[in-house]
């Protein structure tokens, strides 16, 4: 069989099974992912993607890298730099020049890289992981604000790093004369390229959804070739633009309100896990061993170390000197900071153009970011959720419960489930009454839809863990299970059960209620029977018994609705036999 067309086969297969891998083990995908290209590759020699792309290659990674940062930009709200604005503007601007800064003592003199390697190892050492630091978002539990700020940071640095390398490159490798009078004109240039195409790619895309110039089958493809075309238009007219040049696209994509792009926005999260898949899967095969074995020494050890412990730490927290950002979160923001897929990218389309100029050790660039790469995920990823712990950062031991609808009856709950420790609430409805009323009754409510990007962005970053539908509308309810199910898990969403299931709707939508009701009684029961908010009872479980011992001890008329376990996990009423010691049990007080 032709070979070209096994290891072209091979990428995606081993790029989805190490992030199936990741996901079942717990472990952060990116060293899965790593681990995989480095045994097809270097180890067992069955993957030769320089066999499969030869000179496509640079031009494919740069066109996914495209694809990373434009997804990231769609997730960035402007609204969120109210909060943040002055902090993340330090991290961005003030932080990049410290750490540059000190990488290139510790890489100048710790591993004897020459001045100009040094330079330019540093400036690519700014860019941190956008890729690997939504998803350890999502497995911690922060507050939105911090979360916001790691978020942009994060997103930024991406082409802000770019622009540092490019200015490293053009005065350090091609030109010594009028260094100033060159980061002028890159800077302007730069800005000017990447902002006229950004608004162009962006209006354009808007204008064509807005007048139906592009039917819908065709919306999320359509976007994503726009995206290629920014990017490669950038990069033509300014060398090195396109990177903020897609990330411009996606902010003013997502803050427009001119366009729905939901649709577009789980299709670049698809494409944005199979981009970093086959990124990592196709750069880490192209290792060779014997660079990276040669890097396994002290001296190394201790210059990762001083990264980790001493660049990232002055450069945070010199940066955020006079910040209104509470000293916890500083500390927080000073031991985030992986390197990810954009990083080894770069890297290695910098160090291509290194080697064919003659720079002496350029060679080294790649084995090099990937080590820092490694042992920055590692020590991150496995450590961040037991230092927030450590540091007591708030919001961490909390678990977010979002109730969909502010009724009556949601409110009577959600003031019940308020009182129970560590347990965080939120009501969100779209009527701005509703809303209103919740709030006088002490209950935390959002004036939204459940469906807005506001809570899809939330939701995704793990501010809930669990979602409960309890409005009077059965497709309100199916449908917001149905969509947070793919964030937080099938698990963790319920629902009152519908209030009939007729001829037209699906089988899936059947399933997705019967296996997601929070009791077997639908809203409009509970509405009966209601009288006040006092209706509904919270009863501490002091032993274990049956629902039948229960009723003996509690009386016949309380009815269990929903239940949270000694650990903070969510029990549904519906179908219930066993009550635990120390549960919290919601009951209602039934007619008889």
């Amino acid at each position: 069989m032709d070979p070209i067309l096994i290891s072209l086969a091979l990428i995606p297969v081993l790029g989805i099974l190490g992030q199936w891998i990741a996901w079942r083990s717990r472990l952060p995908s990116i060293i899965v992912l790593l681990f995989l290209g480095f045994l097809a590759g270097p180890v067992l020699s069955i993957l030769d993607v320089d066999l499969v792309f030869g000179d496509m290659l640079y031009p494919l990674v740069s066109l996914l890298v495209s694809v990373i940062v434009f997804e990231g930009g769609l997730s960035l709200r402007i609204r969120d730099l109210k909060n943040i604005g002055g902090s993340l503007f330090r991290l961005v601007l003030i932080a990049p020049i410290i750490t540059i800064s000190l990488m290139f003592v510790f890489t100048r003199y710790i591993l004897g890289v020459s001045v100009e390697l040094s330079i330019m190892f540093s400036a690519l050492m700014v860019i941190t992981g956008p890729t690997v630091i939504i998803p350890l978002l999502r497995h911690i539990k922060v507050s939105p604000k911090i979360s916001s700020l790691i978020r942009w940071e994060g997103i930024l640095i991406a082409p802000i790093g770019t622009f540092l390398i490019v200015l490293v490159y053009q005065s350090v490798f091609i030109s010594y004369d009028n260094v100033l009078k060159i980061t002028l004109l890159i800077l302007i240039k730069t800005m000017a390229v990447s902002t006229f195409i950004g608004l162009l790619a962006a209006f354009t895309i808007i204008i064509f959804f807005k007048r139906q110039w592009v039917p819908d089958f065709l919306q999320e493809l359509f976007t994503l070739v726009m995206v290629f075309s920014a990017f490669v238009g950038s990069n033509y007219v300014q060398a090195d633009s396109g990177i903020l040049t897609v990330v411009l696209v996606g902010i003013i994509l997502a803050n427009q309100q001119q366009i729905s792009l939901q649709h577009v926005k789980v299709f670049k999260e698809n494409l944005r896990i199979l981009s970093i898949s086959t990124l990592f899967i196709v750069l880490s095969s192209r290792l060779v061993f014997s660079d990276l074995a040669s890097l396994f020494d002290f001296k190394h050890f201790l210059y990762l170390l001083s990264l980790i412990f001493i660049v990232r730490p002055v450069a945070t927290f010199v940066s955020l000197i006079k910040t209104s950002l509470p000293f916890k979160e500083r500390v927080l923001m000073a031991w985030i900071a992986p390197r990810g897929i954009v990083t080894a990218s770069i890297a290695s389309l910098f160090a291509l153009r290194l080697v064919n100029l003659g720079v002496p050790q350029a060679e080294i660039l790649v084995p090099l970011t990937f080590l820092v790469l490694i042992f920055t995920v590692c020590v991150y990823g496995f450590s961040l959720n037991p230092f927030i712990k450590m540091i007591k950062l708030e919001d961490n031991d909390k678990v977010g419960l979002l109730i969909v609808g502010a009724n009556k009856i949601s409110v009577a709950i959600a003031r019940l489930i308020d009182t129970i420790e560590n347990i965080d609430v939120t009501v969100v409805d779209s009527n701005r009454k509703r809303v209103q009323y919740s709030r006088v009754d002490g209950v935390k409510a959002m004036h939204t839809s459940v469906f807005s990007a506001r809570v899809l962005e939330d939701m995704q970053l793990g501010a809930y863990q669990y979602l409960i539908s309890l409005t009077e509308n059965d497709e309100v309810n199916t449908l917001s299970c149905i969509q947070y199910s793919e964030i937080i898990g099938p698990q963790n969403v319920f629902r009152f059960p519908p209030t009939s299931l007729n001829a037209t709707q699906t089988e899936g939508l059947k399933m997705v209620e019967l296996g997601n009701n929070l009791t077997a009684n639908d809203y409009h029961y509970f509405n009966s029977i209601f009288e006040t908010n006092d209706s509904f009872k919270l009863i501490n479980i002091v032993d274990d018994m049956s629902l039948v011992q229960f009723h003996d001890q509690y009386g016949s008329d309380l009815m269990p609705i929903m239940g949270i376990s000694s650990s903070n996990k969510l029990i549904a009423g519906r179908n219930l036999e066993q009550l635990n010691k120390d549960d919290r049990w919601i009951v209602i007080e039934t007619k008889t």
